[in-house]
């Protein structure tokens, strides 16, 4: 329901104050999400494809936010 794969029975999602079905960019502009097949790149480390794909992020990620994301993962 978040990244509207189906359609809620009832009730509003809101991310960061933005109502998913009003104002859906917005809203997703807040989430990340890989949907059944994450493609990572296996010749690069797990760290380098974070940096990867912060990189090509509509929004700036920090390096600080790269970091802290692996440390919750390793």
């Amino acid at each position: 329901m978040i990244v509207s794969l189906i359609k809620p029975d009832a009730g509003e999602v809101y991310i960061e104050g933005n109502s998913i079905s009003n104002n859906r960019e917005q809203a997703l502009e807040h989430v990340g999400a890989i949907v059944e097949n994450p493609d990572l790149y296996l010749y690069l480390t797990g760290l380098q494809n974070l940096k990867h794909f912060a990189e090509m992020s509509p929004r700036p990620i920090s390096q600080e936010r790269v970091d802290e994301s692996f440390d919750l993962l390793t």
